[in-house]
């Protein structure tokens, strides 16, 4: 099926600003990899979910709104996609001249409708990104741990140096996060770091697996000892909205109770069992007198 209008490829990032069906306010990190005069498509926006609603897109301090014309149902290949349509046609949107109506080129066996068959690039305002990249991001986005929105700081050093970078934590799972920040690490920088999110300071090892430039980064995690990693558990459970169990406490056993000698019957059978070894039969100031020689015998002993 051809389109409408010509569709130009590229892999831009941007922030999403939107509510949510509660009203609440939400901002999350995506990339636009087509656009035109009248539409683009998002990749990556978890929060983007409900069909005709708005939200703002920004780029490098230019905003433009769309309506969210479809959403890639959960399972498919269009998972994490979204198509968005312009409240008003724009030639020029984020500092990009965009193609006139016309029959479209796409090629969908490209990645993103990679332009270039040839050097396999895909074009960017500031200059390219190598297709390799753009497959890798595609892997990484296959997550195998549901991701959580959250607000938090993380301090980033490459791995072997004392040079740290702080940013901003905007979603996170079990196996990694994303982090804001204007001057992220290349891909594939291994990263010592350390988060600040809900009330806990996880330490592990990663490694930066996208790189967004003026916006931020992802890190996924490799190495967590176990003792940071039950932290973590800790932060995905609350942010998932359950309880974390309660902190185990160490109970003092009970200390012996010392009972009176008189309150414990055992103490009366021994002067009981050796009165009947020769007596058949026992009277009531017997007993009572065999009682009293067995207080009167711990009390010396005591």
């Amino acid at each position: 099926m051809q389109r409408r209008e010509e569709r130009r490829r590229l892999m831009l990032p941007v922030k999403v600003h939107g509510s949510n069906a509660r009203g609440e306010p939400f901002s999350e990190v995506a990339c636009v990899t087509d656009i035109s005069q009248n539409g683009a498509r998002l990749e990556g926006a978890q929060c983007v979910k409900n069909l005709n609603e708005i939200i703002t897109l920004e780029h490098e301090g230019c905003r433009v709104q769309f309506r969210v014309a479809w959403v890639g149902e959960p399972g498919t290949r269009l998972a994490g996609s979204a198509g968005l349509q312009t409240l008003t046609p724009q030639r020029v949107m984020f500092g990009l001249e965009l193609p006139p109506p016309g029959p479209d080129s796409f090629d969908p066996t490209l990645p993103h409708g990679a332009l270039d068959r040839a050097t396999g690039v895909v074009e960017r305002p500031s200059g390219i990104i190598d297709r390799r990249v753009v497959e890798r991001r595609h892997q990484s986005e296959r997550r195998k741990f549901p991701r959580y929105k959250c607000s938090g700081s993380a301090e980033l050093r490459r791995h072997g140096t004392e040079m740290a970078a702080w940013g901003k934590i905007s979603d996170i799972c079990q196996g990694g996060c994303y982090v804001e920040l204007t001057s992220p690490l290349p891909v594939d920088t291994a990263v010592d770091v350390v988060l600040n999110v809900c009330d806990q300071t996880v330490r592990t090892r990663g490694i930066v697996r996208s790189n967004h430039p003026g916006f931020g980064m992802g890190v996924q995690f490799l190495e967590t000892q176990p003792d940071h990693a039950a932290l973590l558990s800790e932060v995905i459970l609350r942010l998932a909205g359950g309880t974390p169990p309660p902190k185990a406490r160490v109970v003092a056993p009970p200390a012996p109770v010392a009972h009176p000698p008189e309150s414990i019957p055992a103490a009366a059978l021994g002067p009981l069992v050796t009165w009947f070894r020769t007596h058949e039969t026992l009277s009531r100031d017997d007993f009572v007198r065999l009682i009293e020689e067995r207080k009167a015998d711990q009390q010396r002993i005591a």
